[in-house]
């Protein structure tokens, strides 16, 4: 998540360790400029046997140079040292095709904050520990107060540690209209863009949740793809939940560049 007024890619505060394959469309994506530099810097959801869905803030530049640097892995549970290795039989890590960012995408405003990326590996799904997550259906309304999840390896704390094992938080959903009062975010909250945490704080993404997802449960049991973590102020603070890009507003984008990518 893009934390307004302090420094780095920084966003789960008050979360607990995941169960492992509790979210097995979970992704990290890793910078690689060195090898023995490597290091995890933005989440993502495996939504197609090649197709991540992150955030444009965590991409903000779609060249092919970046696309080399870049490492995605898929499947894992605990983040040591050496990212690469795989802590499970199943894991996989994937280099990178190609990046679509958003061309709406305003890095001040943080609107259209979404980015597709095109994996170089075809994922298989293997039972409970890589799958993919389901997109949201046209016109999704999520009434406020209604419980997801995020999830991601950012830091604990604002500027604290991270942790070495994926972290899950369960998050409500809150108005918009609540969160563009003057003392919350006063108006910054677009249509495209969903408000969910908890009003009080003390719980939230944080640095490093960058990209990862919000999943909510529907009624037949999946678990479907409405958020994207963007941005907020600080982690976990009173009246500033986090906020995250309104899938449900990308659809047509999120096709459409999939079946541009899958044309190559």
């Amino acid at each position: 998540m893009t934390i307004v007024e302090t420094d780095g890619q920084e966003r789960i505060v008050g979360g607990d360790p995941a169960e492992r394959g509790a979210w097995p469309w979970q992704v990290v994506v890793i910078l690689t400029d060195l090898i023995y530099s490597s290091r995890p810097f933005c989440g993502g959801t495996l939504v197609a046997p090649d197709w991540v869905v992150t955030a444009a803030h965590c991409l903000d530049d779609d060249t092919p140079a970046l696309w080399q640097s870049l490492q995605v892995l898929i499947g894992k549970h605990a983040i040591t040292h050496y990212p690469w290795d795989n802590d499970t039989a199943q894991a996989v890590t994937s280099g990178v095709r190609k990046v679509y960012l958003h061309e709406g995408y305003n890095s001040t405003t943080h609107d259209n904050d979404i980015a597709l990326v095109k994996l170089e590996t075809y994922v298989n799904v293997t039972s409970n520990i890589v799958n993919y997550a389901c997109l949201p259906d046209n016109g999704t309304q999520l009434n406020e107060n209604s419980y997801c999840f995020t999830s991601g390896w950012g830091r604990l704390a604002s500027g604290g540690d991270r942790p070495y094992i994926l972290q899950d938080l369960k998050i409500a959903v809150i108005s918009n209209d609540v969160c563009n009062k003057p003392f919350s975010y006063d108006g910054s909250v677009t249509d495209n863009m969903l408000c969910a945490g908890y009003w009080e704080g003390g719980g939230d993404s944080c640095q490093g949740d960058s990209g990862g997802p919000v999943m909510c449960a529907g009624d037949d049991g999946r678990w479907d793809l409405v958020g994207i973590t963007s941005w907020g102020y600080g982690c976990a603070r009173p009246y500033k939940p986090g906020i995250y890009t309104r899938v449900s507003r990308y659809l047509d984008w999120i096709r459409h560049r999939m079946d541009q990518g899958n044309s190559v």
